[in-house]
């Protein structure tokens, strides 16, 4: 029997309606579980000068305050390029950096030994925006760099040629569960994790990693997320390895759940970018050539931007053909959290450029956006018109097109394109 085409509920559709589905921070206390608080960095950019635990370590309630120092293996992570440190080492990167954890009998102990621990920094100036990393030539990664056709000739042959500055901004995931993490200590000197994390495979390598105990000696479980859009694919990790830190030196089990605020300030949002584009095209409306050029700002580490940049880029024709066409992309560094994952992964960020280049097009020539779209639409069929500059073969999206026209038009009255509502 098939349940094809049949309406079928949600497995957990009955937990979440009624409110009985358990997530992190509603899982019930463990016999002796510590409670987690961590100390971040007060400014943007600077070098740690000393770090002042004493006091932290003789308030009351306190079962550990630890550092990087205390990780069983490296200090640094990362899904592509590890640059990240689990706890700052030297210098700090951005606001809220974790740099000191602590485990307590209480919240209220944690937070209040928190309060005691002493940073003291020498600040630098940060870099914050796009043009600051290009000016200051703060980068991650290589430039990126993709080429079809005799781009320079198509332009100084084209009749008319437009370009601009396109910038989208970053945007928070805003998940209803913020990060949080459970970890508990198991036999044979093993840890348990229990993650509101999108993978839970590289929370488990992570959190082993930064321990210095061997991957079979670490379990990561994850029941459901309140939520996600690419924010706990890398950087869940975080508060996991806090969490597991604390578990691991008390022998105790250990929570971390993060609170709104702090979560949005030491969490990285989707890509913000600024891209130079220039288009050359002909009395219809056709392409002719085309130089993007991007710029993202990836935050203080490279998490997974240079994916994302490279996303970006292969999404910079969106459904269209350019015959001759140059890509460039280039990921800033800057002193705010590592941005990261999130829904569309880069692709929005380019496709918003060449779909703002064609509406402008458009208006210039006096002509329908809409046509202008079609006349550029990678055309099925046609070897030369069908494949994209990074060589992939393209097809059906005429056929989608007229499916999204007639739609279209169907939904109003008075619609220019009526034949096309049947």
């Amino acid at each position: 029997m098939t349940a094809s085409g049949k309406p079928l509920p949600h497995e957990s559709a009955q937990g979440h309606v009624t409110g009985r589905a358990l997530y992190v921070e509603d899982l019930p206390r463990m016999e002796g579980e510590a409670a987690v608080e961590f100390v971040g960095a007060s400014t943007a950019a600077g070098k740690i000068k000393s770090i002042d635990l004493e006091a932290a370590k003789q308030s009351p309630g306190v079962l550990c305050v630890l550092t990087h120092e205390d990780l069983g293996g490296p200090n640094h992570f990362g899904p592509i390029i590890p640059d990240e440190p689990f706890l700052a080492e030297g210098e700090v990167a951005y606001i809220g950096q974790p740099v000191v954890v602590i485990g307590a009998e209480t919240s209220e102990a944690a937070k209040r030994a928190a309060a005691l621990v002493k940073i003291e920094c020498e600040p630098t100036d940060p870099v914050l925006t796009i043009d600051d990393a290009i000016s200051a030539k703060t980068f991650i990664g290589p430039e990126r760099r993709m080429q079809r056709g005799e781009v320079d000739r198509a332009f100084d042959e084209a009749p008319h040629v437009i370009e601009g500055v396109f910038r989208s901004g970053g945007q928070e995931q805003f998940y209803f569960e913020t990060q949080a993490a459970i970890a508990w200590p198991d036999e044979g000197g093993s840890l348990r994790v229990h993650s509101s994390t999108q993978n839970t495979t590289e929370t488990q390598a992570v959190v082993a990693e930064a321990l210095g105990l061997p991957l079979h000696q670490v379990v990561c479980e994850c029941r459901r997320m309140g939520g996600a859009f690419g924010g706990k694919e890398t950087q869940s990790a975080l508060t996991a390895v806090m969490a597991a830190m604390v578990s691991h030196h008390t022998r105790r089990p250990a929570r971390l759940v993060l609170d709104r605020a702090r979560d949005m300030r030491i969490t990285g949002k989707r890509h913000e970018y600024k891209s130079w584009w220039r288009i050359a095209y002909d009395d219809q409306g056709t392409l002719l050539a085309a130089s993007i050029n991007f710029y993202s700002n990836g935050g203080a580490f490279a998490d997974l931007s240079t994916s994302v940049m490279e996303r970006t880029m292969l999404h910079a024709d969106n459904a269209y053909y350019v015959p001759a066409i140059e890509v460039t992309g280039q990921v800033c560094r800057t002193n705010l959290p590592p941005n990261t994952a999130f829904r569309g992964f880069g692709g929005p960020q380019g496709v918003a450029v060449i779909e703002n280049a064609l509406q402008e097009i458009a208006q210039r020539l006096g002509l329908d956006a809409l046509d202008v779209r079609k006349r550029n639409l990678y055309c099925d069929g046609d070897p030369k018109r069908s494949t994209t500059q990074y060589g992939q073969y393209s097809e059906a999206f005429s056929l989608c097109h007229d499916a999204g026209r007639r739609r279209s038009a169907a939904q109003q009255p008075g619609s220019r394109y009526p034949n096309l509502s049947q």
